[in-house]
């Protein structure tokens, strides 16, 4: 069992890491278990290692997945192909948080944002689904 320096009452003492869902050490997944925060870095981290262990590696197998798993289709996004927006569909979060992330040139969707705590959300849910047999 791996151990983490966590802060309580402002008093760092440490606590198991068997919480984390990762096969390797991600300060990451630390951060996120001792201090909860949620890092797109962390998120994307997730979203790949479900990507992998589930051999879902299109977007359209993520989505599938994703829903298959109780995640709903509760955000819009609007991809582009050469800057010309390609209709507006809905996405579950962990997928849009991801394509948040790893498009910036997409100009259509640049006044969408993700909040804090739908990240969190995300981040948690994605745990969820990696704990469950």
């Amino acid at each position: 069992m791996r151990w983490v320096l966590g802060k309580e009452d402002g008093i760092p003492h440490s606590i198991p890491m068997r919480e984390g869902v990762l096969p390797y050490l991600s300060s990451n997944e630390v951060n996120y278990l001792a201090f909860s925060l949620a890092t797109a870095e962390y998120h994307d981290e997730l979203y790949g290692h479900i990507q992998e262990t589930q051999e879902k590696y299109a977007e359209g197998e993520m989505i599938a997945y994703l829903n298959s798993k109780g995640q709903n289709n509760v955000r819009k996004w609007n991809p582009e192909r050469n800057g010309v927006p390609q209709g507006e569909k809905g996405f579950p979060v962990q997928v849009f948080i991801r394509n948040k992330i790893h498009h910036p040139e997409n100009t259509t969707m640049r006044a969408s944002s993700y909040s804090p705590d739908e990240l969190k959300q995300s981040i948690d849910a994605m745990i969820a689904i990696l704990k469950r047999p």
